[in-house]
């Protein structure tokens, strides 16, 4: 169901990968393009983005190969094109996750707020 009302959303790829990899929210925000092997249906963890960085992942069996659901691979290419579609750029980003604004995305503190600063109640 989760899927089904995500589907228009521009993150769903994200949401699937969540969801179909089993991959942590670091290492899912630390994928580049570079990482995504659409002929043979896998995905490379190679880094995380840990603290505002990307930094190699903590263990030996973190670096892994993981293959794609036909769902992951049908939302990638979607959201492959969506992307090279937009550019306006000379070089297309190897970021697969950005902001609507170009940025890359932060890790969700736990037990924060995490809204926009203008999304505060006005007192």
């Amino acid at each position: 169901m989760f899927l089904e009302a995500a589907h228009a959303d521009r993150l769903e790829p994200l949401y699937v990968l969540a969801i179909t990899a089993g991959s942590r929210q670091g290492e899912l925000l630390g994928l580049k393009w570079e990482d995504v092997d659409l002929e043979d249906v896998t995905l490379q963890v190679r880094r995380t983005l840990s603290n505002g960085t990307f930094t190699a992942p903590k263990t030996a069996k973190s670096r892994r190969s993981v293959k794609l659901t036909a769902r992951a691979l049908e939302s990638l290419k979607h959201h492959r094109q969506r992307q090279l579609d937009r550019v306006t750029r000379k070089e297309t980003d190897p970021r697969i996750w950005r902001t609507q604004k170009g940025n890359r995305f932060e890790l969700m503190k736990r037990g924060r707020d995490v809204r926009h600063p203008r999304a505060r109640k006005r007192r």
